[in-house]
C-alpha cells in the first residue's frame, strides 16, 4: 500500500551532490513490526573552475596577453558539475598586484544548470609602469549560496624578448664559444633588422651560444630558428641544463619552437656542429625573436591612496618582490613602527594632521636596481567636543551650557537620558529644563555629540546634571468674602519645603503665618479698601530660591448683587467642552472685565465686556485642559464669581 505524502523532512542547504541518505523505516500493525531501510540520493550544485583567457582585442594589441597600458577583459570558465542547478551564482576576482586596477571585480552568473557552464567577464586595467615580465596572480572565487569554488591563476605581463635589435649581445649576459663565436647578422632575419647566426666553422667543429637565466615561475622558452646545413650530418641543437630538447638539420625555413621551463636557474644553450666532411647551403643556423621565461623582478608597491580620521591606526599595505633591502620614508614628521617591512604602521605627527596629508614612499632595492612607489594619506580632523563640567541646578530653573565647546564638526546635538527638554538641541550653548522624572530622580545625564565628516563620524561626551528639589508654593485661588468673615485658606498647597511664611498687604492677621493653611481675619483697612493681597514664601535648605505666590481677596458680601441692581451670572452648559454661554442679568452697560482662572489661580483668559443690555447672553470659547475653572466679572462696584467644569 502506498502512502502519498506519508513523510516529509528538511534538507540542509549544504548537502553534497549525490550524497546518499539512509532512512530506517519501522512498520507496525496490531501484531507485528517490520524494519527496513530506504535510500534517497541528494542533489546539489558542484562548482568547478575552468581556464582563464585574456581578451585585449578592443583596448590592447590583441595578442591575448597582459601588456602595460592595456584595458582587458579577463574571461574565466565556470562549470556546474552537480546534478542540481546553481542558483544566483556570483563570481569574484581579486588581485593584489600594484599594477592592476579593477573596473569590474564581480560578475553575476545567475543560474547555472546541472552540467552547464558559463563565463565570467571582469574588466581590468594594466598600469603603464608595469615591468615587462611581471608575474600577476589572480584569485577567482565563485559562490552559489554555500556552494563555492576557488582557483588561483598566474599571468605574465609583457614578454621578455631578445631579438638582438640592439645590434649586439649586450642586452643579456650572453656567452659564446666553441671553434667560433655566434655573431649578429643583418641578413636573413625573421623580424626586425637583426638576428643571431652561428659562427663560421669547418669539419668536426662546433660553435655555441648560452645564457644562465632564472625563471621566476614555471614558464616556457620560445624562439624562431632557421637551418641551412648538410641534411642528417650537420645539426643545430638546443639544450636546457645539458639535456638536448631539439635538433634540426638540412634546409629548414623559419619555424617557432617552445619548451617548458621550471622555476629556478637554468642553462640554455644553442649549438651548431659539423661532421667530418661536406658543407651544404649556408652551413649555419639562425635564431631570432627569443622569448625568455619571466625573470625575478624587483618591485615595490606602496598601496592605494587612502583617507583616514586623525585618530585611526594608519596601516600601510605595501608589497614587494625580489628586494634585498626595503625602506619606507615619509614626507612628513611621523614615524613607522618598522620602516623595513612591507606593511608597517605609520604614526602621523601633529604637523602631518595639521597639514592634512602625508606622502609615504617605499623603496625596494634589488640586485641591480631600486624601485620606488608613493602613497598619499589624507587626514580628516576628528570632532572635538566638551560639554563642560558637571552642573547642579534647582528644579525650578533651567541651565545654560555657556562653557560647552566643540570644533571640527558639521552637526551638534544635545540629548538627555531623562524627560526634560532643550530650547535648541542643535546649538552648542543650548539650555535645558529638567522634566518631572529628572526632578524626581535628582539626576540626569546629558550628552553633547559632534558629528564630523564621513571618516571620523560622531564624538560624544556627557555631563551629570544634579537637580535639587526647590520648594513650590500655591497660595490658592483668588476669592471673595464678606466683611467680618474669617477666611480659611484651604486650597493653598506646597511641596519640598521646610519653612512657610505668609504676609499680608493690609492690616489683617493670620492664625499662624508659618503653616500651610492658616486662617486670615481682614483688618479695618482691608475692609475699607475692599481687597487685600496675601503672599506666601516657601523655602528649604537646598540653597534654591524661595517659592512665592499670592492671592487676592475681595471683601464684598454676596449681597453685592443688590448694590448692583441684583446683577447675576449663570453658565450654560456646565460642565462643558470649553464652549459655553454666559447668561448675564442686571450687569449694566459700563466697562466690565471678564477673567477666567484655573484651579491654581492663574488667569487663562481675560477680556473686556461693555455695552451690555440688562439681560443678555455672551458666548465664550476656550481651548484649555480639562479641569475646574472660575469666572470673575468685575467692574465699577461689581465683582461676581462663578465656577464651571471643563470636560
Amino acid at each position: 500500500q502506498t502512502m502519498p505524502e506519508g513523510f516529509s523532512w528538511n534538507v540542509a542547504n549544504n548537502i553534497p551532490d549525490m550524497h546518499v541518505v539512509m532512512f530506517n523505516v519501522e512498520s507496525t500493525d496490531a501484531d507485528n513490526t517490520w524494519l527496513s531501510k530506504m535510500y534517497i540520493t541528494g542533489h546539489a550544485p558542484s562548482l568547478a573552475i575552468g581556464g582563464m583567457s585574456i581578451d585585449d582585442s578592443e583596448s590592447g594589441n590583441g595578442n591575448g596577453r597582459l601588456d602595460a597600458g592595456e584595458i582587458i577583459d579577463v574571461r574565466i570558465q565556470t562549470i556546474n558539475e552537480g546534478s542540481s542547478a546553481a542558483i544566483n551564482t556570483m563570481g569574484y576576482l581579486n588581485c593584489n598586484s600594484p599594477y592592476v586596477s579593477f573596473i569590474t571585480d564581480e560578475y553575476l552568473l545567475g543560474d547555472i544548470d546541472s552540467d552547464g557552464s558559463t563565463e565570467c567577464i571582469f574588466t581590468i586595467e594594466i598600469s603603464e609602469s608595469t615591468p615587462i615580465g611581471s608575474i600577476i596572480e589572480f584569485d577567482y572565487e565563485v559562490n552559489a549560496g554555500v556552494y563555492n569554488a576557488e582557483k588561483l591563476f598566474t599571468q605574465k605581463a609583457g614578454l621578455v624578448i631578445e631579438d638582438w635589435e640592439t645590434g649586439d649581445m649586450s642586452r643579456f649576459n650572453w656567452q659564446t664559444g666553441g671553434n667560433a663565436e655566434w655573431e649578429i647578422s643583418s641578413a636573413g632575419q625573421y623580424e626586425g633588422s637583426y638576428c643571431n647566426k652561428s659562427g663560421f666553422i669547418t669539419d668536426n667543429q662546433s660553435t655555441w651560444m648560452s645564457i644562465i637565466y632564472e625563471a621566476a615561475i614555471d614558464d616556457s622558452i620560445t624562439f624562431y630558428l632557421k637551418v641551412s646545413s648538410e641534411n642528417g650530418y650537420d645539426f643545430f641543437r638546443f639544450f636546457i641544463d645539458g639535456t638536448q630538447k631539439f635538433a634540426a638539420s638540412g634546409e629548414q625555413g623559419w619555424q617557432r619552437v617552445s619548451f617548458p621551463v621550471s622555476q629556478g636557474a637554468h642553462l640554455f644553450k644553442w649549438q651548431y656542429s659539423k661532421d667530418a666532411s661536406v658543407s651544404s647551403g649556408d652551413d649555419c643556423a639562425y635564431i631570432d625573436y627569443l622569448v625568455l621565461p619571466t625573470p625575478p623582478i624587483t618591485s615595490a608597491y606602496a598601496g592605494q591612496d587612502a583617507e583616514f580620521c586623525e585618530n585611526d591606526i594608519i596601516q600601510c599595505f605595501g608589497a614587494s618582490s625580489n628586494c634585498i633591502y626595503l625602506e619606507w620614508t615619509t614626507s612628513g614628521t611621523g614615524t613607522f613602527n618598522n620602516p623595513e617591512i612591507n606593511s608597517p604602521v605609520y604614526y602621523p605627527s601633529e604637523q602631518d594632521i595639521e597639514d592634512g596629508y602625508v606622502t609615504l614612499t617605499i623603496a625596494g632595492t634589488g640586485s641591480s636596481t631600486t624601485i620606488t612607489d608613493d602613497v598619499m594619506f589624507t587626514f580628516e580632523k576628528s570632532p572635538v567636543v566638551n560639554p563642560g563640567d558637571d552642573i547642579t541646578i534647582c528644579s525650578n530653573s533651567s541651565v545654560l551650557f555657556e562653557n560647552a565647546s566643540a570644533d571640527n564638526y558639521n552637526e551638534i546635538l544635545w540629548t538627555s537620558e531623562g524627560d526634560g527638554f532643550f530650547d535648541d538641541a542643535t546649538q552648542i550653548n543650548s539650555s535645558y529644563t529638567p522634566g518631572v522624572n529628572d526632578i524626581e530622580q535628582g539626576y540626569v545625564s546629558l550628552t553633547l555629540s559632534a558629528t564630523g565628516g564621513d571618516l571620523c563620524g560622531t564624538i560624544s561626551e556627557s555631563i551629570a546634571l544634579t537637580v535639587l528639589k526647590a520648594a513650590t508654593a500655591f497660595a490658592g485661588a483668588d476669592t471673595d468674602i464678606c466683611p467680618g468673615v474669617i477666611y480659611h485658606i484651604t486650597d493653598a498647597s506646597f511641596s519640598n519645603y521646610e519653612e512657610i511664611t505668609w504676609q499680608t498687604s493690609g492690616d489683617g492677621t493670620f492664625s499662624d503665618m508659618n503653616v500651610a493653611n492658616p486662617t486670615y481675619t481682614p483688618g479695618v483697612s482691608d475692609k475699607n479698601s475692599k481687597e487685600v493681597t496675601l503672599s506666601v514664601a516657601a523655602s528649604n535648605s537646598t540653597g534654591c530660591s524661595d517659592a512665592q505666590d499670592e492671592i487676592m481677596i475681595t471683601i464684598l458680601c454676596t449681597d453685592i448683587a443688590e448694590l448692583n441692581n441684583l446683577a447675576s451670572i449663570s453658565i450654560f452648559p456646565n460642565p462643558n467642552n470649553g464652549s459655553f454661554t454666559l447668561n448675564l442679568s442686571n450687569i449694566g452697560n459700563k466697562d466690565n472685565v471678564l477673567s477666567i482662572f484655573n484651579s491654581q489661580g492663574k488667569i487663562v483668559h481675560k477680556e473686556s465686556i461693555s455695552q451690555l443690555d440688562n439681560t443678555s447672553e455672551y458666548k465664550v470659547d476656550l481651548n484649555v485642559p480639562a479641569g475646574i475653572y472660575t469666572i470673575r466679572l468685575a467692574g465699577a462696584g461689581l465683582n461676581i464669581t462663578k465656577s464651571f467644569i471643563k470636560n
